[in-house]
């Protein structure tokens, strides 16, 4: 049995005004949070989540997009919906990402 995986839509944010620094360029930009879930192939099908981050600006006519993915974070879906609500509450971006896993998990990725 091959490994299987999902990119399930957790919640989306578009940044207001308020959200930039003084002097910033305040071009529109949405965030989608996405949870991942793969199970692996082995005897028991663990299934391990992850979180992605997917960045859209619009600039002029254009649109710039930055997606940054961290696959197998835990094994406990309620502790990646926590990670999720956390990132999302603090419109992380995925530039950010890695750092801020890494600082409420204490892990190297």
């Amino acid at each position: 049995m091959a490994a299987e995986s999902k990119k399930i839509l957790y919640g989306e944010i578009s940044l207001k005004n308020e959200d930039f620094e003084k002097g910033e360029n305040k071009h529109l930009i949405e965030l989608e949070y996405y949870k991942t879930q793969n199970t692996s192939n082995n005897l028991f099908n663990v299934e391990n989540f992850g979180v992605e981050i997917k960045k859209k600006e619009y600039v002029g006519s254009r649109v710039e997009e930055e997606t940054k993915c961290i696959e197998n974070v835990t094994r406990k879906e309620e502790v990646i919906n926590e990670l999720i609500d956390t990132l999302k509450r603090n419109k992380v971006t995925p530039i950010s990402l890695e750092e801020v896993v890494k600082d409420l998990f204490n892990v190297y990725i």
